[in-house]
């Protein structure tokens, strides 16, 4: 199995509609952490760190079931969770590991500038975070984080159309030699 993170610098780069793309292109698709915990906030770092395990646990069950040749994109990882949780990387990185689950092979990063960014979810109808309105940017933790060489990271310009974004994505995995004897998408 190919484990692909994909991350971004902002709300609004483009990670689900990416998703999308790789769904479409038939790769498997998982979403970190899964939509019933995303909503919780809690304000205690022991809390944050039982819902990430619980997560992380999560994943690991839906990863073992998967054949050995999946390419699996998954929607966020540790990245973003270290930087909005404020969570300690290595221990994270730790808890992780012990979880059962891979180093990733390859972690995107879609960078857009936080005001276009801002922008697109106004269009599509989206509130802003409190974050936002107050405008505390995560942006640098990410791409500080994101050096560390457990992520193998490449970072992405998030600010073309949708299949542009999507043909620097397939051309990065396959200079990566990540598709390996699975193939690349028929959409590069």
């Amino acid at each position: 199995m190919k484990l692909i993170f994909l991350e971004s610098t902002t709300e609004g780069a483009g990670k689900t509609t990416q998703t999308s793309l790789f769904a479409k292109a038939n790769k498997t698709t998982i979403k970190f952490p899964n939509n019933n915990v995303r909503t919780i906030t809690l304000d205690e770092t022991s809390s944050k760190t039982l819902i990430v395990l619980a997560n992380l646990l999560q994943m690991s069950r839906e990863l073992t079931k998967l054949e050995s040749d999946n390419i699996v994109i998954c929607d966020r990882s540790l990245l973003s969770t270290i930087a909005y949780q404020e969570l300690d990387l290595n221990d994270t990185i730790k808890a992780w590991t012990a979880a059962g689950l891979p180093a990733p092979d390859l972690t995107i990063i879609l960078d857009l500038p936080e005001e276009l960014a801002r922008e697109r979810r106004i269009l599509r109808g989206e509130e802003l975070r409190i974050a936002e309105r107050d405008n505390i940017s995560k942006r640098d933790i990410i791409l500080e984080t994101s050096k560390h060489p457990w992520f193998n990271s490449v970072t992405i310009d998030a600010s073309g159309d949708p299949q542009e974004v999507f043909n620097q994505l397939e051309r990065v995995i396959n200079d990566r030699q990540i598709y390996g004897s699975t193939g690349s998408s028929s959409s590069s």
